[in-house]
């Protein structure tokens, strides 16, 4: 009885550790597969990201990711190399994402988040296949706590939206984003959409592969 009681108070501790850790994947091998679709549910692209490697100690350190981005199944381009930095517990992202480069600005996803909770805005240049295009981030915060199931399983989120103003090709246009981000993951989900409030595409976690 003894020996079980011990099992699962240990259970429970690493269990209450991993509910405390930042919103990002840090297991070492482990690779995460996102789906992008457009407006009409139609798949467009495949990212794989791989954790190459973890370097640090308890709340302070460094994630290296590989991502090798797919159209049509075929690689759109070499694997891209991105650095990730934990400090504290807390996420230091730029305001890229996966195969997609930033510039000009970036934001701490703290490692303890609340709904209405605040976070950076300022204006990033982003650019994506090729194609750059500014923003002017006009809002940023914690809109809702919320379960979402997607084809990876079923995650504990925390939704971050974030408004803005754009340039593209010398077109401007405003626009916002929302992403689904929980804990030892990193994003689950996030939707991209028009002035009027429409989706226009999503990109969605399909599977994690543990080493």
């Amino acid at each position: 009885m003894k020996k079980a009681f011990l099992v699962l108070a240990g259970l429970g501790l690493a269990m209450a550790a991993f509910a405390q850790g930042p919103f990002i994947c840090t297991t070492e091998g482990a690779k995460l597969v996102y789906v992008t679709t457009d407006a009409k549910g139609n798949e467009s692209s495949q990212t794989d990201m791989e954790i190459v490697k973890v370097a640090g100690k308890g709340d302070d350190f460094t994630i290296k990711q590989k991502a090798q981005l797919y159209i049509g199944g075929a690689a759109l381009t070499k694997p891209i190399e991105t650095v990730t930095t934990v400090k504290g517990g807390d996420v230091l992202f730029d305001f890229g994402g996966i195969a997609v480069a930033a510039e000009g600005g970036g934001f701490i996803l703290p490692k303890n988040l609340e709904v209405g909770m605040e976070l950076p805005k300022g204006e990033v240049t982003v650019e994506m296949l090729g194609i750059k295009s500014k923003q002017d981030i006009t809002s940023h915060q914690v809109v809702a706590q919320e379960t979402l199931t997607v084809p990876a399983g079923t995650y504990e989120c925390y939704v971050v939206e974030r408004k803005f103003n754009a340039k593209v090709l010398g077109m401007k246009t405003t626009g916002s984003m929302k992403t689904w981000y929980a804990r030892g993951i990193g994003a689950v989900r996030t939707d991209n959409y028009d002035k009027k409030g429409k989706v226009t595409s999503s990109q969605v976690l399909k599977e994690v592969v543990l080493p």
